[in-house]
């Protein structure tokens, strides 16, 4: 019983109707590159044509797969992830997705101006590309006046 005296009633879920989570992104390159199983019979929800492209991407031997599935991004789903599944050579490939670093000059932001690497984050976010090379590359003391004409 609870507080206001009704009797309490308790759920209980059997696991065995739990729906299967889709596929991640990480399983149909798995699919497509290592393990060769076809994962139709799976939702195909989780199959994000762009972003498996991009995967694959990021390897030498499967670039050009991805390259073809760019050119042709109207044609549905189940038609790229079978051209890939049987397409891409089967191999273990462990490279590392590419990342764009827009804080590689981090270090000598925060010793040039003598703060932290979050306080330098943000001066780089502030000052922008242009600002961090003025920072940077500006040696010696004070600057020179810009000359305008008149």
């Amino acid at each position: 019983m609870n507080l206001f005296g009704d009797k309490e009633i308790s759920i209980v879920v059997d696991e065995e109707y739990k729906t299967p989570a889709a596929p991640k992104l990480f399983d149909w390159l798995g699919s497509i590159t290592t393990k060769k199983n076809d994962m139709r019979s799976e939702s195909m929800k989780g199959f994000e044509p762009y972003i498996v492209n991009k995967g694959l991407g990021q390897s030498e031997d499967t670039v050009g797969f991805a390259n073809i599935m760019n050119r042709l991004p109207n044609i549905p789903k189940e038609q790229q992830y079978l051209f890939l599944l049987y397409g891409v050579p089967k191999h273990r490939s462990y490279v590392k997705w590419t990342k764009i670093d827009k804080f590689d000059k981090l270090k000598e932001v925060s010793a040039k101006l003598g703060y932290s690497d979050d306080k330098a984050r943000e001066a780089i976010l502030v000052l922008g590309e242009e600002g961090v090379k003025e920072l940077l590359y500006v040696k010696g003391g004070v600057p020179k006046p810009i000359k305008r004409k008149k």
